[in-house]
């Protein structure tokens, strides 16, 4: 075969490759890229390569299709699932941060501690990542080197915004003025708040407030009274119009002054 037959060959088999990607081919037209590939290595390689993501894609299908079953009323009142729940809500929140205002909050401390989740939804959380890994592989390796390329430069390098402040506080808490303050975010609306231990149990938990201080009454004070001898974290998290969070304490560990 010549040189100028060779291309020929190839360029048919990149046009078969392209609709072999979108399955659009007929019986007729897999046998000839099958043929043509036994003949050229390069297309051998893309279409094994196109291969591995039909199956990969496949395979992640199902997992969507099991994970998509409506989640049973015994899985909802399930501690675990619930502590789940409010971990994802907590994820999305900073990941929608990291968009808006260039950083997140400071990592997930004792507050905020990821559940056990059980072995079969673990086993199909791992899968679909792992599948991504491998369909992101496959077209990094056998894509159209010709398209366009990605945005240049690190993440942090694009305009996302304004930044995370940290909020500075006392961690001293006197229960004969059972008062938390904090100094002021600039930006913010409001500041949701949470006691726990060490354990990722809440304590107390105050919802979005606009103001900067936190009076405990009698009967929140008498909850403090009863964990005297446990350790305890405090997070104060303030939130933009949108709730979205624009500052934050971290997980401070708590001195509590009966």
């Amino acid at each position: 075969m010549s040189e100028r037959d060779r291309e020929r060959s190839h360029e048919e088999g990149v046009g078969l490759l392209r609709g072999y990607a979108n399955r659009d081919l007929t019986d007729a037209e897999r046998r000839r890229l099958a043929s043509l590939c036994a003949a050229d290595p390069e297309l051998r390689r893309s279409s094994r390569g196109l291969e591995d993501l039909h199956e990969a894609l496949m395979l992640e299908r199902e997992l969507r299709e099991e994970l998509s079953v409506p989640v049973g009323l015994d899985e909802q009142g399930d501690e675990g699932f619930q502590r789940l729940a409010r971990v994802a809500a907590a994820e999305e929140d900073g990941l929608r941060a990291r968009l808006r205002h260039g950083r997140d909050l400071a990592g997930p401390g004792a507050c905020e501690t990821v559940p056990r989740l059980g072995g079969r939804r673990v086993l199909m959380v791992a899968a679909l990542l792992l599948l991504a890994g491998v369909a992101v592989v496959v077209l990094l390796r056998d894509g159209d080197r010709t398209g366009p390329g990605l945005l240049p430069g690190r993440p942090q390098d694009l305009p996302l915004g304004g930044e995370i402040r940290g909020i500075v506080m006392s961690t001293e808490l006197h229960l004969d003025r059972p008062v938390l303050e904090w100094h002021a975010v600039v930006g913010a609306s409001g500041y949701r708040a949470v006691i726990g231990g060490s354990d990722a149990e809440v304590v107390l938990a105050r919802e979005v407030s606009a103001a900067n201080r936190w009076s405990l009454d009698a009967a929140q004070v008498e909850v403090l009274r009863r964990t005297t001898g446990r350790p305890l974290f405090l997070r104060v998290v303030a939130v933009d119009g949108d709730g979205l969070p624009v500052g934050t304490t971290g997980d401070l560990e708590l001195r509590v002054v009966d």
